[in-house]
């Protein structure tokens, strides 16, 4: 199943799924702001390196 691009999820919603590993979060801040506070479970990949970096990222996307 596709996930619908536009489905909001509020955020007891996101955790469960992050939990479950259904989701992943992408956070494209610089590395200072993400270490300044961040969502549990989110990877960081500042923007300017997010096209080399893509598959990095943990599956299922």
């Amino acid at each position: 199943m596709t996930p619908d691009p536009d489905t909001r999820l509020n955020a007891q919603e996101l955790a469960r799924q992050l939990a479950e590993k259904r989701v992943s979060v992408i956070d494209v801040r610089e590395a200072m702001e993400f270490a300044g506070g961040h969502i549990e479970g989110s990877v960081n990949v500042p923007w300017y390196w997010y096209a080399t970096a893509v598959a990095a990222v943990p599956r299922p996307i």
